[in-house]
């Protein structure tokens, strides 16, 4: 009976022991690479004047969107929905006049989203894909995939899967907006 309770003792802690190098792997590991990668999309769209192609989401200063951390932990769709709205007022507090051009680069599910939008605002603005380019998806784009994704893809060694999904290529429009 002693040997019974001892080894049910040892696999209990044998698993909290597992748990607990799994939350250390995860919060190590894992949060600051998922964290990144929501970084790196926030900056996947790029709003600038021409002088200065830098600015990320935001032009003189002017915040476009500023993404939550509790946007980051839904998924994708949630994402691109909160980017849009944002997308979309930061537009309308843009100060334009007849020499400002800005040119903003979105990938084709973005521009899908927020086509409809553009065109409501045409009366306003002139919107015009000056160029459509093909680009390899960035690395940091990890985001799309959750941390517990990409933790399951590891245990169940799917990393193939992992890498079609990281390494595909996507459609990147570059528009203009101007008055």
């Amino acid at each position: 009976m002693k040997n019974v309770l001892r080894d049910i003792d040892g696999f209990i802690t044998l698993f909290l022991k597992l748990i607990f190098v799994y939350d250390i792997v995860y919060y190590v590991l894992m949060k600051p690479i998922e964290l990144s990668g929501y970084k790196r999309y926030s900056d996947a769209l790029i709003a600038s004047k021409e002088k200065d192609p830098k600015l990320h989401m935001s032009v003189n200063g002017i915040l476009l969107k500023s993404i939550r951390e509790k946007d980051f932990l839904k998924d994708d769709t949630a994402i691109l929905l909160a980017l849009k709205n944002g997308f979309i007022k930061g537009l309308l507090k843009l100060e334009f006049d007849k020499n400002t051009v800005y040119k903003t680069e979105v990938n084709e599910a973005f521009y899908r989203l927020i086509k409809k939008d553009l065109a409501e605002l045409h009366q306003y603005l002139q919107v015009e894909i000056v160029a459509e380019v093909r680009r390899r998806q960035m690395v940091a784009k990890l985001l799309l995939i959750s941390s517990s994704y990409l933790w399951n893809c590891l245990i169940d060694r799917r990393m193939k899967d992992l890498l079609l999904k990281v390494n595909r290529e996507e459609n990147v429009k570059i528009i203009e907006i101007r008055n």
